[in-house]
């Protein structure tokens, strides 16, 4: 959250949409597990969007010191980077914690999906074999 104040953010609010997913129901329903699978792709496409946004902010942000003419890294520019190299820093470090994090809830996710859908299945093969001893 403290990264979105130096760049813009989308994260929060897609984590809160994935919060309101998992709470507004009490018991797992198909509805329900259709929501958490197109949070799940929405999350990708967001990731996507995140590594993007790193790759350009990084190539923008950070001035090698073998780069010491041209482009960003120019003198006049050099002395703004050099002044805000912390907060900089600090933007990328943290929206790396913060991708690899979306990473995990999404493998989170897909594994509880999948633990669930297996629950069903068997549960399903218990019904069906209890009505064909009844029969």
């Amino acid at each position: 959250m403290f990264v979105c104040l130096a760049r813009p953010d989308f994260n929060l609010i897609a984590y809160l949409m994935g919060y309101y997913i998992w709470v507004k129901d009490d018991e797992v329903s198909m509805k329900q597990r259709k929501a958490i699978h197109t949070f799940n792709c929405s999350l990708a496409v967001i990731s996507c969007l995140d590594v993007s946004w790193l790759l350009w902010a990084h190539s923008s942000w950070i001035c090698p010191h073998s780069r010491q003419v041209g482009g960003a890294c120019a003198d006049d520019a050099n002395d703004y980077l050099r002044a805000v190299s912390g907060i900089h820093w600090w933007c990328l470090g943290g929206s790396w914690v913060a991708f690899i994090l979306k990473v995990i809830v999404i493998c989170v996710q897909t594994l509880w999906l999948m633990a669930e859908t297996s629950e069903d299945e068997t549960a399903e093969h218990a019904v069906r074999g209890e009505e064909l001893h009844l029969a």
